[in-house]
């Protein structure tokens, strides 16, 4: 309701959205949010049967005035090493105390094949430790 989600699919009925509520009473709320909030990751297409590149999903988000999951990096190569990653995902959720629990990378364009996604989940070492 918040974000007249079922409004906006009526006006782009070929979307299918795919996204993550998280906020308070929602695994403990590691981001300290003081309320419930929305973001999408991925928007599919249902007419052309595909999800959309990153870009076209955040075009379509903005048209459709949704939060995109936040990139902490776009570019046209992946430059990290799996070392690099480890430490990319180390640290705590901004403004909290609370260890991030990972980072989700994919590629920006071409990511999704009909029987494969190019994308993964690092999961933080000093999450899972205090876990």
């Amino acid at each position: 309701d918040k974000y007249k989600i079922k409004t906006k699919l009526k006006e782009f009925p070929n979307f299918a959205i795919q996204g993550e509520i998280y906020g308070p009473g929602i695994q403990k709320n590691p981001l300290n949010v003081k309320d419930k909030m929305f973001v999408v990751f991925n928007i599919y297409d249902m007419k052309s049967k595909r999800s959309l590149d990153y870009y076209e999903m955040e075009e379509v988000c903005k048209k459709m005035d949704l939060p995109v999951c936040i990139a902490i990096d776009k570019g046209d190569c992946f430059k990290y090493t799996l070392e690099d990653l480890f430490e990319l995902v180390k640290g705590n959720y901004e403004g909290t105390e609370n260890a991030r629990e990972g980072l989700v990378f994919r590629l920006a364009k071409n990511w999704y094949l009909p029987n494969f996604r190019c994308s993964f989940k690092i999961i933080s070492s000093d999450f899972l430790l205090k876990k």
